[in-house]
């Protein structure tokens, strides 16, 4: 599939491609080098972005509901106002990311993911317990913000 101008596949190389407003519904993009890309408004509702390179990338006001993005590098990304992801930073290096999926809310935390569930048991079990203090209630007012917005949880 062709979208202005750029073939859309898996790992496609699209590393500053101009994809701003573009209707990526569904497309199959694992894998694929999107650093620095331009998908400012696009349209990636229920895209498989597994394990794509989303680092840079401008996904200001993006609709990324139900997509798919385990494994993906999101960091630096713009997710600004990004549809059906929340972005929850911290003072340190590392943030996390709550995902609307199609049944339950995915929690992206360094290289790890997991469920909402999963996520509240991995760090109430955390040996740090500076982390536990910090990361548990963000956790639980992101959830919260999610509901609020409609997202099955």
């Amino acid at each position: 599939m062709k979208v202005k101008g750029y073939e859309i596949k898996s790992e496609a190389d699209l590393s500053e491609a101009n994809l701003s407003g573009a209707n990526l519904s569904e497309a199959n993009l694992s894998g694929a080098d999107l650093y620095e890309a331009n998908l400012s408004g696009a349209n990636l509702y229920g895209a498989n972005l597994s394990e794509a390179n989303l680092s840079e990338a401008d996904l200001y006001e993006a609709n990324l509901s139900e997509a798919n993005l385990s494994e993906a590098n999101l960091s630096e990304a713009d997710l600004y106002e990004a549809n059906g992801i929340i972005r929850l930073s911290f003072s340190h290096r590392w943030e996390i990311f709550l995902i609307a999926g199609d049944c339950t809310v995915y929690v992206k935390a360094g290289c790890h993911w997991f469920t909402a569930q999963k996520a509240r048991q991995h760090w109430e079990a955390h040996a740090d317990p500076q982390r536990q203090k910090i990361v548990l209630p963000a956790l639980e007012a992101g959830l919260l913000i999610a509901k609020a917005q409609g997202w099955k949880i």
